[in-house]
């Protein structure tokens, strides 16, 4: 099992996220936050479900096929 401790090559030269020249965050490093996220926090797990948003008067649909197909759910 990982946890987010692990995402060795994540390296933040500044503290707000915006790209810098040596700023590196690999797909697996995003994977292993996104299920630490998951498991460690079981309260929030509507945030992970939200079929739509609206932003301002126009509603921004979630088509991803997968998040209402995968048995779990």
């Amino acid at each position: 099992m990982h946890d987010a401790s692990e995402c060795r090559k994540a390296i933040s030269s500044i503290p707000n996220g915006l790209p810098a020249e040596n700023h590196i965050t690999s797909a697996r490093d995003l994977a292993i936050l996104a299920r630490a996220l998951i498991r460690e926090f079981p309260e929030y797990d509507s945030y992970w479900h939200i079929s739509s948003i609206r932003y301002g008067n126009r509603v921004m649909r979630n088509y991803n096929s997968l998040d209402r197909s995968l048995p779990g759910r």
